[in-house]
């Protein structure tokens, strides 16, 4: 998809000479920033200036894009030291590194210069592809580090950038520079930056810049720092000697989706009608083709690199060799669906946890992912990933937005039409993580038996389900007691069962059970004439959520659930519980002043009869995202769990 939009958008009536780079890579006055004397050390580390140029000029008839950075780091611990002792320059898109200056200036005034020869490239770095690397000599607490590199690279139209880390950064500046008849745009997210868009002889310039910029908490529980941090998306919009208005949309992406995915040749359709013979649809409910196809289709191809075939993503290609990469996949799961009858939309997103789809500033960045919508159902499924299964998709897409393309056929023509509009989830009550809970104590009170049935339903059965499936037994057996282990540090597993456990087993309709026999020793604990019953414990650890400082992020997770538990315990004859009180709890927490709609919530509450306890518990978040105003809210909410787990009754004789 990204190879269709460089094809040539920007012909140029006269093509221009070859221009000269216009930023240097010269080292700057360190005197001309803020004074060591007045750095805040509070922090690890401050960036006292962070500048990228991107420069598109012409050399030798073609396009080429320079991208120029310079920075300047403050070193104030040892922390400091272990992240910028050494650098790394990714490759992606890299033709060349055309020039690389570092120095450290140590706090005697000493300069150490950098030495070219300390580069080695590194291949697929943290499996995040090639990269130069290379270590700064002489850093130390109170140092100062100067990083400045110019790379010549692949003229990909669109990028971002973050200028947002764990240490303060002053003198912020983003700047793209072009040919004056290219116009290009720029947004900058979750801090607004002074943005100017301005023409000098026959060069644009637009740039965006800010004074300082906070650190950003990366550890902060239930966020996506990744998508808050601040960050700046530029990509081109039109040749303004063709174009009055921009050209680069949402609906050009639209288009060239739509051919990428949808135009195969005539034989290439008979190669899809044999595929869909051999699918046997016939007597099948719409979703149940839609479950076949998928199944088959998973089952039968793969994905795989396919730089040594020629033509990987055609059909033919696909068919004849069972694999493809996630391009061809989607185009042989779509061109199904289509010639099986099955009314579809393909969406194209993002995912939200590293970057929110965007309907305001087009990018190719907001749709690299694909998906497949079902109007007739109202639901997805996801092409590329094995272990999921319609209706289930990564959820890192709900609660975001993307391009829905419609298949439509004017005069004979078929075309695509597109929407950006909201992904469709699942209602909150069908993801959930629930335990069914009874108990027993032994005969002379030193353990507790416990029969517990963990149920994980919808998008929550994906924590534990997509790993299962694949799994080889004895690691499925592993991984299964160090779940339930985690209840408590002495449980004795006396035996379990899992059902459900099927990767085409829809969690929606069938949860995955777990269903456990086990022993607990420390639940109870003697005290004279009475009995200290940890009651708490059964529901296992929970998290407990504190802040030592102001929350800075928004509160988010990938979807709301809800946490039901039913606990039943025989209480021994002889015995009557005190401190039951301590089971009744009823925090509920809304959107509105006053509460009136409840979006989270704890309520426990219980009964007894007959010498049986039983407890109900009732945890639920409605929505996958809250304001920070909301923050002290959710922790309440969020800790009434972990409070739950610290309550003690008391077993005393009668």
């Amino acid at each position: 998809m990204r190879k269709i939009l460089i094809v040539f958008l920007i012909s140029v009536s006269t093509i221009l000479t070859a221009q000269n780079i216009y930023i240097d890579c010269e080292f700057d006055n360190i005197a001309g920033y803020e004074s060591t004397d007045n750095i805040d050390n509070d922090y690890s580390y401050e960036i006292l200036k962070n500048e990228r140029f991107i420069e598109f000029i012409f050399e030798n008839d073609q396009l080429i894009k320079y991208e120029t950075v310079k920075r300047i780091i403050k070193i104030n611990n040892d922390k400091a030291i272990d992240i910028y002792n050494k650098f790394s320059i990714s490759l992606f898109d890299v033709f060349d590194i055309t020039n690389i200056k570092a120095r450290t200036i140590r706090k005697n005034g000493e300069v150490i210069e950098f030495d070219e020869s300390n580069i080695k490239e590194v291949e697929n770095l943290d499996e995040e592809g090639n990269y130069k690397k290379f270590a700064i000599d002489g850093v130390e607490i109170g140092s100062i580090i100067e990083i400045n590199y110019r790379l010549k690279k692949y003229p990909r139209l669109y990028g971002s950038y973050y200028f947002q880390s764990e240490g303060v950064t002053y003198n912020t500046l983003f700047q793209v520079i072009s040919p004056k008849h290219l116009e290009f745009d720029a947004k900058s997210y979750n801090k607004e930056l002074v943005k100017t868009d301005t023409v000098i002889d026959e060069k644009r310039y637009l740039t965006l810049s800010c004074d300082s910029i906070d650190p950003i908490d990366v550890n902060e529980s239930y966020s996506f720092p990744s998508a808050n941090k601040v960050r700046v998306e530029y990509s081109y919009r039109m040749n303004n000697e063709y174009h009055t208005s921009p050209y680069y949309t949402y609906s050009l992406a639209a288009q060239n989706i739509y051919g990428l995915l949808y135009n195969i040749e005539n034989k290439e359709e008979k190669i899809i009608q044999k595929l869909i013979q051999k699918i046997q649809l016939n007597n099948l409910s719409y979703e149940e083709k839609i479950f076949k196809i998928e199944k088959y289709l998973k089952e039968n191809f793969i994905i795989r690199p396919i730089e040594n075939i020629n033509d990987g993503v055609a059909i033919s290609s696909i068919v004849k060799n069972g694999y493809s990469s996630e391009t061809g996949i989607t185009k042989l799961f779509v061109n199904v669906f289509k010639f099986a009858g099955i009314e579809h939309n393909i969406v194209a997103t993002s995912d939200k946890t590293n970057k929110k789809f965007d309907k305001d500033f087009m990018t190719w960045n907001y749709v690299n992912d694909y998906l497949i919508y079902f109007p007739k159902s109202n639901k997805l499924l996801t092409p590329t990933l094995i272990e999921y299964r319609y209706p289930a998709i990564p959820t890192e897409f709900y609660f975001n937005e993307g391009i829905f393309l419609k298949l439509i056929e004017i005069g004979g023509i078929e075309n695509a039409v597109h929407k950006i509009k909201e992904i469709p989830d699942h209602s909150y009550t069908q993801s959930f993580i629930n335990h069914k809970i009874t108990a027993k104590f032994s005969e002379n009170l030193d353990l507790i038996n416990t029969n517990i049935t963990h149920s994980f339903g919808g998008n929550s059965a994906y924590t534990i389900k997509q790993y299962y499936a694949f799994l080889p037994e004895e690691q499925r057996n592993l991984m299964i007691n160090e779940y339930i282990k985690d209840i408590n540090d002495d449980v004795e597993v006396i035996d379990y069962t899992v059902e459900n456990g099927d990767i085409n087993v829809n969690p929606f309709e069938k949860p995955f059970n777990i269903v456990t026999n086990l022993n607990i020793h420390s639940i109870i604990e003697n005290a004279g004439n009475s009995y200290l019953f940890k009651i708490g414990e059964l529901i296992g650890r929970q998290v407990e959520l504190y802040q030592e400082h102001e929350r800075q992020q928004k509160i988010d997770f990938n979807y709301p659930h809800i946490l039901d538990r039913e606990i039943v315990i025989k209480i021994p004859d002889g015995y009557k519980v005190v401190g039951m009180e301590k089971l009744k709890i009823d925090l509920q927490k809304g959107n509105s002043d006053n509460n009136e709609d409840y979006t989270m919530g704890f309520i426990s509450d219980y009964e007894i009869s007959d010498n049986v306890l039983k407890v109900n518990i009732h945890e639920y978040y409605t929505t996958a995202t809250y304001p920070i105003e909301q923050y002290e809210d959710f922790r309440k909410v969020v800790n009434a769990a972990a409070d739950f787990t610290k309550v003690v009754l008391v077993l005393k004789s009668e």
